[in-house]
């Protein structure tokens, strides 16, 4: 158990990055400087991927069952976005779609320490 909180703990730290990377992108691909918000892509991407496989690690202790289907959809959106280059909708789904969403996994996953 002391290592689900552990991780818990790790994940609450990180998230603090994951969402100023997430924030850096978007503003990246709205101002025009598509190569710098690709750059980060891969590692918001790493970031998410942890951070659910964190909570769904630690789901007995933060006892909230997450559903990350609204997530992939989303996710799936900015693969096509970027298929299509266009970033600038790219920039809004990371601002407005994916940035919430991981504000949500760092509710639960805050709540969850301070049980």
């Amino acid at each position: 158990m002391n290592e689900k909180i552990e991780a818990l703990r790790t994940a609450s730290e990180y998230i603090l990055n994951l969402k100023n990377g997430i924030k850096t992108a978007s503003e990246n691909f709205q101002n025009g400087n598509d190569e710098e918000g690709n750059d980060l892509v891969p590692l918001i991407a790493d970031g998410i991927n942890w951070i659910t496989q964190v909570l769904e690690l630690t789901k007995d202790v933060h006892k909230k069952e997450v559903n990350f289907d609204e997530l992939n959809n989303k996710l799936e959106e900015i693969v096509e976005a970027i298929e299509f280059q266009d970033f600038i909708l790219v920039g809004d789904l990371f601002q407005y779609e994916i940035l919430p969403e991981v504000e949500n996994m760092e509710e639960i996953i805050n709540k969850s320490l301070l049980n």
